[in-house]
Formats: C-alpha cells, sequence, structure tokens
C-alpha cells in the first residue's frame, strides 16, 4: 500500500515495489498506472473535494477488504506517562490541578511556525483573560523559540526538551487550550472536547486538520481575540 496525499505521484514507489517483486501494490493515481499497480483507485482529488488525509487512506485499503466500525484517531497515554509527567512537573513547582493551557511554537518547516513574537503577544494576551499557568512546549533544538514565547508570560513554564511524547500527550491531554503551530502536537488531542487553535498553510490544513470539531484553523492571522473565544468558561477564575 502506497499512502499519498494528491499532490504526490506514486509511480516513483510503485516502480521501487515492482522490481522488488512485492507481487501486490494499491494506490491512488492520476495517471493510468499500467502494470505498475496491481490495485489503482483513481485520483479524484481536489478536482472533486478533498478529506482528511486519515480518511483517505482508509478508502483506500477499503478497496482491496480492508475495514474498520472505528475511524476514530488514537492516542493513548499511559498512566505511567501521567505519572511520570505530574512528577516532572512538581520538580518545577507546577501543578495539573487547575486550568492550564499550553503552547507550542515549534514546527519542523520554519515556514509553517506562525511568528514567536505574535505568540508571545497571545501569551500575554491570553494572561489578561484566563488566571491559569501556560505550559511552553518544544523539542531542545526549539528552546530559543519556546523561550522567546515564555518570557511574555509570568507565569509560563519552558518546558522545552524537558519531556517525552508520552508526558507531552498526557500534558496537551489535560490542557483546556491547546495553541500549535502545525498539526502534530494537535493529534492527541483529538478525541477530546478541548480546544485547540492550530496555524497551518491552506494546502496542508485540508488533507492534516482535525476529524472533529475540537479546532480553529488560522492561516493568515492569530489574533488573541480569536483565540480567547475558544477559551472555556470554566478557565477563567474571578
Amino acid at each position: 500500500m502506497i499512502f499519498s496525499v494528491y499532490s504526490q505521484n506514486p509511480l516513483p514507489a510503485a516502480l521501487l515495489c515492482h522490481l522488488a517483486g512485492i507481487g501486490k501494490r494499491l494506490a491512488h493515481c492520476r495517471e493510468n498506472p499500467y502494470g505498475l499497480l496491481t490495485d489503482w483507485v483513481a485520483e479524484t482529488e481536489p478536482q472533486h473535494g478533498t478529506r482528511h488525509e486519515v480518511e483517505r487512506q482508509l478508502a483506500l485499503v477499503t478497496q482491496v477488504g480492508a475495514s474498520t466500525p472505528d475511524r476514530g484517531m488514537r492516542f493513548n497515554v499511559s498512566p505511567a506517562d501521567a505519572a511520570s509527567l505530574t512528577h516532572r512537573l512538581s520538580q518545577l513547582g507546577a501543578r495539573l490541578n487547575a486550568p492550564y493551557l499550553v503552547i507550542h511554537p515549534g514546527a519542523s518547516a520554519a515556514s509553517r511556525r506562525y511568528p514567536a513574537e505574535r505568540l508571545a503577544e497571545v501569551a500575554g494576551r491570553l494572561a489578561q483573560i484566563a488566571d491559569c499557568a501556560i505550559f511552553v512546549t518544544g523539542g531542545r533544538d526549539e528552546a530559543a523559540l519556546t523561550a522567546q514565547v515564555s518570557d511574555a508570560h509570568a507565569n509560563a513554564i519552558d518546558l522545552a526538551g524537558l519531556l517525552s511524547l508520552g508526558e507531552l500527550a498526557a500534558l496537551i491531554r489535560g490542557a483546556s487550550v491547546l495553541i500549535s503551530n502545525n498539526s502534530g502536537p494537535s493529534i492527541s488531542l483529538r478525541h477530546s472536547a478541548r480546544p485547540s487553535s492550530i496555524s497551518m498553510r491552506s494546502r496542508i490544513r485540508s488533507t492534516c486538520r482535525g476529524r472533529r470539531p475540537t479546532a480553529c484553523y488560522i492561516t493568515t492571522c492569530l489574533a488573541a481575540g480569536v483565540i480567547a473565544a475558544c477559551v472555556p468558561k470554566d478557565i477563567t477564575r474571578v
């Protein structure tokens, strides 16, 4: 099975599979693949609309008889990850038994990152409407980026490079609001009712955005007023 998005040509991969002697080769393809694919699903995107990328790939494997009654996305957080996160944050003087926000300013491609100084402004504005902690997450190599955002809020805690993948998922799962560049961190939030705001390029968001209506996608500006509309009323303490 060759998974692709509609802008990608699966035939180079199909050729390699053919030369490797792989007997069954399945893919979406715009051109007639002739013998390169044994199971050809005609490409209909974007001319006839686009789908979430997961829905696209599930439709592909359905063509060869693979199906599931439950199409929900999952990222399971283990009790060990949750306990480890609680212990780690307690060492930093933070706690998870009160509402909190998570900001993830990084992205694999610089072109997908909303400007850090504007995310810092959002963090500062959120401090005015939500009396809660803000956790700023990222990899060790994103420390300068997370510091720029966390320095804007006295209650912000910079967690760059401190969390494992499971701990990050546990942190995001318990957040009242997630503000994230690109889609990666938001995946662990998909099945919950927590709102998130993801800044993404328009083509990418059409294939990767959430399959449930729990996110706001902002591609040209990330105004604090828009984010404020996502903040649950119970997060603000008088």
